[in-house]
């Protein structure tokens, strides 16, 4: 009788259908959908037992100790039947079974295989490092091991090394912290050891002594070539040498510092052995000799009548003594000023500077003006061309009660500052000439030549005294 009890309920299963205890002792037999949907009295045993297998179906909890219920159901789902059902309870971390009695089973005897409690593996490892920086060893580990890049990377194939690392890299003290089981450990051990040797310096540190240029503008224009946030300047006290505006780097790394001793007229650079040469080369071609430039300035005061109105008449009216083709002749004015009773030759200054620096004439109590201030600054060009940038300041006493935004010294006579700047293009050796200040009597003329000096070439003769 009981073996053909079984018989026939392994047709009724074969067939889609269950078998169930029903209220009284009898039994039910249903599609195995309607069982598993609307639930039934099956068999009861004790908490995570093997139950006797007569094909009936049951409802069993699976309580879990040691590993997850979602972790358990992953695999125990690959033992279910057609029909049956689980469902996990994380709050209670329990799996709750449907399914005929021979599943049961064998989902519970795989979950006593894996549920007992694991054995920890992972050790803590400690390396301090001679010659690298524990922050820069950190990175090649965590490439070779389980570590932040598996997010990147979601096949563990990508790895060499499989299981849980943990490393922590302590810059204070330069030492790696690995957490990981002892047979990873040795192949960090030997990757550590590969990493770890003492490598010659790529950086050289040279100090370059200038002939000829400033210490500080070469620092200057070095800092700027290579970029404001990969070089720094030390002992400069030009301010613009502190500038935060970022530039184009040509150098290939961070590691550029210049600094200025003025003591000897020379920099100091830290650089990669890789640069050096360049940085030399940028620093030769800046320290070249500059030509000097020799200012002769000339200043005429012209006396105003009905026949002169200005400046400019007294030269337009002795154009053929004054003018050699299209060009002033300065000595031909000079001349005249000893005897043309509206001139005078008040005074004759001659500067010397170089090129692109500026050069400053003062004067005070020789002309109408109780102060005078010329700043020249030539910038020699090609083709034998100088600019000139010029700027004048007079400091003129006048009676004129109607001048505006002027301060009055005492009643009467007032006192007025005047700046006039210009820039201009001359050829070497050519003669301009600016109006200076003017009154209803007299008016200035400045005449400036330059005199650009190349190393071969000698002063001209003396400017004639000052008068």
């Amino acid at each position: 009788m009981k073996k053909m009890i079984q018989t026939f309920v392994a047709g009724l299963v074969s067939t889609g259908y269950l078998i169930a205890h029903g209220e009284t002792k009898t039994v039910d037999s249903q599609p195995a959908t309607t069982m598993c949907a609307a639930g039934w009295n099956g068999n009861r045993c004790r908490k995570n037992t093997t139950i006797s297998e007569n094909g009936f179906v049951t409802n069993q909890p699976i309580r879990l100790n040691h590993i997850p219920a979602k972790e358990a159901a992953s695999v125990i789902e690959g033992f279910q039947g057609l029909n049956g059902r689980f469902v996990v309870i994380e709050r209670l971390n329990t799996v709750y079974v449907t399914d005929t009695q021979v599943n049961f089973n064998r989902m519970l005897a795989v979950i006593k295989e894996m549920d007992v409690p694991s054995t920890v593996r992972e050790e803590v490892f400690e390396y301090e490092l001679k010659y690298a920086r524990a922050s820069d060893i950190k990175p090649h580990l965590e490439m070779i091991g389980d570590g932040p890049l598996k997010e990147l990377y979601k096949e563990k194939s990508k790895y060499l090394v499989h299981g849980k690392v943990q490393i922590v890299a302590d810059d204070r003290s330069n030492k790696l912290i690995i957490l990981t089981a002892k047979e990873i450990n040795d192949f960090f051990k030997k990757v550590i050891e590969t990493l770890d040797v003492e490598t010659k310096s790529e950086m050289s540190v040279k100090m370059i002594r200038l002939k000829y240029a400033d210490a500080e503008d070469v620092a200057h224009v070095l800092t700027n070539f290579m970029g404001t946030r990969m070089a720094r300047v030390h002992a400069c006290t030009n301010p613009k040498l502190l500038s935060n505006t970022p530039r184009s780097c040509p150098f290939t790394t961070n590691l550029l510092q210049v600094a200025v001793n003025r003591h000897c007229n020379s920099i100091i650079v830290s650089a990669p052995k890789s640069d050096m040469v360049n940085i030399r080369q940028v620093i030769e071609d800046m320290d070249l000799k500059l030509n000097q430039v020799l200012l002769k300035a000339v200043i005429v005061k012209v006396e105003l009548d009905d026949d002169l109105q200005s400046g400019t008449d007294w030269i337009e009216r002795g154009r053929q003594k004054f003018f050699d083709g299209d060009k002033l002749n300065l000595s031909a004015i000079i001349q005249a000023t000893k005897t043309d009773d509206h001139a005078k030759c008040v005074a004759a200054q001659s500067v010397l500077t170089v090129d692109n620096k500026t050069a400053t004439i003062e004067m005070s109590g020789m002309l109408s003006c109780d102060d005078f201030v010329m700043k020249m600054t030539p910038r020699i060009n090609l083709y034998d061309s100088v600019t000139l940038m010029t700027e004048m300041t007079f400091n003129v006493q006048r009676t004129d009660q109607n001048a505006q935004n002027i301060s009055i010294l005492r009643p009467g006579r007032m006192h007025v500052t005047c700046k006039k700047a210009s820039e201009i293009m001359l050829k070497n050796n050519q003669t301009f000439m600016l109006e200076g200040s003017k009154t209803a009597r007299s008016e200035l003329l400045v005449f400036i030549t330059p005199h650009v000096l190349d190393g071969t070439s000698t002063m001209s003769p003396a400017m004639p005294n000052s008068r």
